[in-house]
Parts: C-alpha cells; sequence; structure tokens
C-alpha cells in the first residue's frame, strides 16, 4: 500500500512527526525545541532534519506553486513549536481571517489557525508565496485514537515512538539509526491509515464528523429528492430544505435540552470492593436511535406556555416538543437522577432543585420530561413555552443498517482498519447537527515569558445545522438507557455510563433485550470476578480465563503507564496519586510535556493543580 489511484490530490498529502525536548533541557536552557523532524510523502519516501528551521524551510520548497497539506497526528503539540517559531522569529505573521485571494497575492508572511471555542487546534493555512501554502492538519481528527490503537488495526509491523519528558538531548543530540526508524513509523501508520481514509471516500476533509455528515446527507438525498428538486441558494440541496439551519437566537433558546449521555455511579456501591458482576454495552446506541424513532424536521414552531395547553390539532400535527419551565421538585424515593448534568450547578447528579445552576430554568424534549415526571415529585412548576416540530420515521435508517451491516461483513473478514472507519463513521454522523453557530477568533501573541498566549474575540455568529435533531437523536439515547436501569433496578445497578450498564451479580436479566450482534440490542460485554467504582469514568474489573487474572482499567485522564502501575483491585484506591500522567503547557519555543500526579476519585472541574517542589500535584478546590 502507498499509492492511490486516479486520486490526484494524493500526491499533495505529507505526513510527519517532530521529536521535541522536554523537562530536563527545559530546566537548563529555559526553552524547548524540536531535535529531528521526518516527512513522508504519499509513496513512503522520507525526508529527515533536525530543526524547527529547516522544517520551515522544507515546507516552503515542497509547497512552492502548489497547495499542499501536511498530516501530523495530535497536531497541537507539533504546531506549538512551528507557531512560536513564526511569530518569535517574526518570520510569519498570524492575520485573523485570510480570504481567498491571498492564495494568489501573498508574500508568505501570513499564517492563520481553524480552533474552536476553547482553544482546540483543528488546522492551520500557511501561505508560504505567491500560488503557494500549506495546511496542517491532525490526523487524530479523522483517527480520534492513539497511534498505537491505529497500528494494531492496521496490522503494522514496526513499532512506535513515544516522547519521554525525562531524556535530556543537549545542544548537538545525534539520533541513532533506531531513533530515526521509530519516529519514520509514527508517520508510515498515519499514511497508511490516511490512504485508507483517501480511498474510502475520495476527499480530504478536516474532521471524521465532517465526513460522516456528508455521507449522511449524500444519502439521504439520494433516497429522498424528487426528481422535480431545484436547488436555491438557500437551500443547496434537499437535506438543507427539509432539515434548516438553526438560527442562532433559536439555537441559543434550544441549547439547554441539548445534552449528552448519562454517567452515574450507584451511591451504594461507590468505593467498595465488589464481588461479581456483569457489564452490558448497547450495539451502536446512537446510530440504532437514528434508525428507529420519530425525528424533526422542517420549521422551529414557536409556542408559548405549556405545549398541553396547545389546541390537539396542534399537537397531533406537533408531536415532537421541547419545553422550557421552571420548576421546584426533589427526586423520589426509589428515583433515578435522569435529568442532564449540564442543568447542575456542579456538574454532578441533580437530585432536586436546589442542584440548578443559574436561575433554575430547564428545558426538556418531551422523551426527557416523561423520565423527569418517573423520577421526581413536582412541588411547583411554571411552563414558560419552547418549540414544537413535524415528525418523520427514522429519515436515515436505510443508512445505518447498511453501514452496519458493512461493519458485519469488516468484521467477519478480518479487515479490521475498514471496520474501524465504519464505526467511527456510524458514531460521528449526527454530532454535525449540534454545531455551534457561536465562535471565536484566538489571536496568539508572545508574551513576556517568550511562550505564545491567546486573545480571544467573538465572531459574528452564523447558523450551522439542524440543532433539533441533535437534540432528539441524544435525547432518545438517554431514553434507551434510563428504560434499561428501570428494567434492572436500583438494587442491582452499580454504574452506568452513555450506552453501558455495570450490574452486581452473574445472574441473567430477563427484561433486557439481549443480542451479542444485533443492532440496538444489549451486549454482554464481560462477567467479572471482581470491581470497584470509583467515581464517573473510573472503575476496575478483574476477569478470569484460562491463561488466569487480568485487570481491565477504566480511568478517564489517567494514561496507561499510571494504570499500568495498578496490580490490584485493592490497589485502585479513592485517593490514591498515580505518576505518569502527561500535562502540557505553553513555553519559549513550544509546549513542554510533563509528568504529572493524578488523583483516583477526584472531578476534574473540582481541582486545583498546584506546583509542589517543581512537582504537580492535585489538590482538592
Amino acid at each position: 500500500m502507498g499509492k492511490i489511484e486516479n486520486l490526484s490530490f494524493s500526491e499533495d498529502q505529507y505526513f510527519a512527526e517532530f521529536r521535541y525536548t522536554g523537562e530536563k533541557d527545559y530546566d537548563k536552557y529555559k526553552r524547548v525545541s524540536v531535535v529531528m523532524w521526518v516527512v513522508k510523502n504519499i509513496h513512503g519516501d522520507v525526508v529527515r532534519g533536525y530543526t524547527i528551521e529547516e522544517f520551515r524551510d522544507y515546507m516552503i520548497k515542497l509547497s512552492k506553486n502548489r497547495s499542499i497539506v501536511v498530516w501530523f497526528h495530535n497536531l497541537n503539540i507539533p504546531f506549538s513549536f512551528i507557531e512560536h517559531h513564526f511569530l518569535y522569529k517574526k518570520v510569519v505573521m498570524f492575520k485573523k481571517k485570510l480570504p481567498k485571494r491571498y492564495l494568489e497575492t501573498t508574500f508568505g508572511r501570513e499564517y492563520t489557525t481553524i480552533r474552536n471555542y476553547a482553544n482546540e487546534l483543528f488546522g492551520a493555512e500557511w501561505f508560504t508565496a505567491n500560488k503557494s501554502s500549506v495546511s496542517f492538519r491532525d490526523s487524530s481528527k479523522i483517527f480520534p485514537t492513539s497511534l498505537e490503537s491505529i497500528s494494531r488495526s492496521l496490522k503494522y509491523k514496526g513499532d512506535i515512538y513515544e516522547h519521554d519528558t525525562k531524556q535530556y538531548y543537549g545542544r548537538f543530540y545525534a539520533p541513532s539509526d533506531h531513533e530515526w526508524s521509530l519516529l519514520e513509523n509514527n508517520t508510515d501508520i498515519i499514511r497508511l491509515a490516511m490512504i485508507k481514509q483517501f480511498e474510502r471516500y475520495k476527499s480530504v476533509k478536516m474532521t471524521r464528523s465532517a465526513y460522516a455528515f456528508d455521507a449522511l446527507k449524500l444519502r439521504y438525498n439520494m433516497d429522498n429528492q424528487p426528481e422535480d428538486w431545484e436547488p436555491t441558494r438557500e437551500y443547496p440541496t434537499y437535506f438543507d430544505k427539509v432539515f434548516p439551519k438553526t438560527s442562532p437566537e433559536v439555537y441559543e433558546q434550544l441549547r439547554p435540552a441539548y445534552a449528552g449521555g448519562i454517567v452515574y455511579v450507584n451511591p451504594k456501591y461507590k468505593g467498595k470492593k465488589l464481588g461479581r458482576g456483569m457489564t452490558y454495552d448497547v450495539n451502536s446506541l446512537y446510530p440504532y436511535v437514528m434508525s428507529d424513532r420519530l425525528y424533526p424536521h422542517g420549521d422551529n414552531v414557536e409556542f408559548k406556555g405549556s405545549y398541553y395547553s396547545l389546541p390537539a390539532a396542534w399537537r397531533d400535527k406537533y408531536p415532537l416538543y421541547v419545553q422550557s419551565f421552571h420548576a421546584t421538585f426533589t427526586l423520589k424515593d426509589g428515583g433515578f437522577p435522569s435529568l442532564p448534568k449540564k442543568l447542575s450547578a456542579n456538574k454532578d447528579n441533580i437530585y432536586s432543585s436546589d442542584d440548578l445552576h443559574g436561575f433554575g430554568t430547564m428545558a426538556l424534549t418531551n422523551i426527557d420530561m416523561e423520565h423527569f415526571l418517573i423520577n421526581y415529585d413536582i412541588e411547583e412548576i411554571s411552563f414558560i413555552g419552547g418549540y414544537m416540530w413535524e415528525a418523520v420515521e427514522a429519515p436515515f435508517k436505510d443508512h445505518v443498517e447498511d453501514m452496519y451491516k458493512e461493519r458485519s461483513e469488516c468484521k467477519k473478514s478480518g479487515d479490521k482498519m475498514d471496520e474501524v472507519m465504519v464505526k467511527y463513521d456510524m458514531n460521528s454522523s449526527y454530532g454535525k447537527f449540534g454545531q455551534s453557530p457561536f465562535a471565536s477568533i484566538r489571536s496568539p501573541y508572545i508574551n513576556f515569558e517568550k511562550s505564545v498566549q491567546f486573545e480571544t474575540e467573538a465572531e459574528e455568529p452564523k447558523a450551522k445545522n439542524y440543532l433539533p435533531m441533535a437534540i432528539f437523536i441524544t435525547a432518545y439515547a438517554r431514553d434507551v438507557l434510563l428504560k434499561a436501569i428501570y428494567s434492572v433496578g436500583l438494587d442491582r445497578l452499580i454504574y452506568v455510563d452513555t450506552d453501558s450498564l455495570h450490574i452486581i451479580g452473574w445472574e441473567e436479566h430477563g427484561h433486557i433485550d439481549i443480542s451479542q450482534t444485533e443492532l440496538g440490542k444489549w451486549k454482554l460485554e464481560g462477567k467479572w470476578e471482581e470491581g470497584k467504582f470509583l467515581h464517573d469514568k473510573q472503575y476496575i474489573h478483574r476477569y478470569e480465563d484460562e491463561a488466569g487474572s487480568y485487570l481491565v482499567i477504566k480511568a478517564s485522564g489517567i494514561s496507561d503507564e499510571a494504570k499500568a502501575k495498578i496490580k490490584s483491585v485493592d490497589g485502585f484506591a479513592l485517593g490514591k496519586e498515580l505518576l505518569g500522567n502527561k500535562v502540557s503547557k505553553q513555553v519559549q519555543g513550544g509546549y513542554l510535556i510533563t509528568d504529572m500526579a493524578k488523583t483516583l476519585g477526584m472531578d476534574v472541574d473540582k481541582i486545583d493543580i498546584v506546583a509542589n517542589n517543581d512537582q504537580y500535584i492535585i489538590k482538592e478546590k
């Protein structure tokens, strides 16, 4: 593999990796720097270099009289070195916006970046000369996993390079052949994965969700567009007319109803060492609900007061709605805290109206409202108004079922990489519906410490996609999980997370639909001998098989290196500090990656990171 037939853009695709200094060099020189880099073209031909200046010059040479795309995995780190060099040396200037005419008129002194409101970097455009440009892109936005995981899917034979924060390089470091080989392997993994992506889609996009959403739209138009359909400027495709863009004003009103999955640790079991238990997962939860429910389409129809005070004819025409209201309430005895955590003042489970943030205004879909009434005692309620929609039955059913079938065929054939791509496409297709119209420009500058910092400037909001669809997809997913929770009961329920249930005991539960393969059914993920659940997304299972006993640890924010130090369920304890986690900060030269202690059972939103004798320690706020 290494060449894509009949795809002219493939010759403009390059794949790169940096190796850079860490803590010991920073302690001595008070800056970080690139010590070696490699770039490969689509065929696997490699160019090596040592400094950021050499990399800059090679990019200028490579992009002469054309536009190229350079892919890094986790672009944020390597681009920090590029951006610092641009600004500190004043060789390339940042521009907030560069119109397309710059491609024809630039003199190689400008670049711009694509960052979201959280300053997450998606890409950068550097105009290197007249009619010449480099687009930096992030392959982790296409394959959102580690290089090691991608390597396994590709069945790649070579080892990979992992950054060592403790290595000292000094001024004149001479890499060994083995070090060059490892760095080249990293770029090769990116190259081979992206070739598979290009072969599948025949195009270049910035994110996996962009690929998946475009495929969804294309299939919908093919299946539903009338023969006499004529595109307009407002509605370039039939899909755009059926699912029109949500204005920023309406988006702002509907946003409280757009929530993610439910994560919950039963207080009865939290932090305790448990005996045998089982874990169930839904087979492709979000794709399933996209293929099997009523969904909104058309205009957002506003109403005042209570939806149920509307005439029956209106409710028949518009069966889906989001209701805004104020309420005073408490959790019922035996009730489950079903309200989305985003409505909470402290991002925790909501047990009463006292837990709500702000003025306590809530906005719930008709699906979430049903669960609200099941689980909470309402003392007072005041309805404000909301929006309602006409409904269509499972508009993406055929698309989802065809992808699920394709994924099953990939599993049977053993093509792990294709299976992974189809899985990502299935799970990424709905996210674009919820894309925010609100954006900001992050303008970088060199501060007094000679590191890159950012100023934020809000942009004019711009309608993106059809938010009601995203709202109802996620609401239906919560509905599936909540109904399973009611079936299992709180006595057996230990933990839930979005599409999974962890329950005590090995006795089969007869009230949830179980199938290892059928779309939307609950799959038995495993039976474990011991377990412990400390916090949201922090738990451990001990399994036994013919080869012996082994641990499976899930701990968000805890590195694999740190998790490997845990040797038993007893060692997975509340308050235990784990070393080996990585944290990055901007310093002179780029990002400095350091090791950091993290504490099990702590909420990231409720901690402070403090320096103690040059080590980073987490303390509760």
